[in-house]
């Protein structure tokens, strides 16, 4: 019986040194890949405009801009293609909650409609799955929209000084006369 129990403990190690060992060093990149994704490829690991950035080491990222009423069936692959890892895929995608991910070949298909125009923001995180502790995750939620800033080529006016009024400048401007005569009646008594 002793002998059976190692046996088991030993083939589970095996099938986890396995499977680690396939992500020991976990896909280079990382591709978001199904249907109706604007701008990307239906169902192509291998086009570019579905690669995501990485952000850390193994945390991908990806924004893509969406109209109201897009239907998306997708999953990921890495290394742009389906054949060199993991196909990540078989959740619930509920924006705003991170969902963990199925790997395997026969993974299934993630949906997400958006009800409005928008930009989502695709967030895939393999760290626990590649240290062998936990699943892959996905976080879809949506990017807040900026406000915009409107530009305006006015220049603002400047208040008048309410005991001078439009006075201001051309009192300045007397008193300035005024002194500089004053000046130049004392330099001509110096004179005499």
């Amino acid at each position: 019986m002793k002998k059976m129990i190692a046996i088991v403990v030993a083939l589970i190690l095996c099938v986890s040194a396995l499977s680690a060992a396939v992500f020991a060093a976990a896909p280079g990149s990382m591709a978001i890949v199904g249907e109706n994704i604007p701008g990307v490829g239906a169902w192509d690991p291998a086009d570019a405009a579905g690669d995501m950035e990485m952000i850390s080491e193994y945390v991908y990222v990806k924004q893509i801009e969406c109209t109201a009423g897009m239907a998306m069936n997708f999953k990921f692959a890495g290394n742009d293609t389906w054949d060199d890892s993991c196909n990540f895929g078989s959740a619930t995608v509920v924006l705003g909650e991170v969902v963990e991910m199925d790997c395997g070949s026969g993974t299934g298909n993630m949906a997400l409609t958006v009800d409005e125009d928008c930009t989502l923001k695709f967030t895939v995180d393999l760290t626990a799955f590649v240290a062998g502790t936990g699943k892959a995750t996905l976080l879809v939620e949506k990017v807040p929209e900026t406000p915009e800033v409107p530009e305006t080529s006015e220049t603002p006016e400047t208040p008048e000084n309410p005991e001078t009024g439009d006075m201001g400048i051309a009192a300045v401007m007397v008193a300035m006369l005024a002194a500089g005569t004053g000046l130049a009646l004392v330099a001509k008594k110096k004179e005499i």
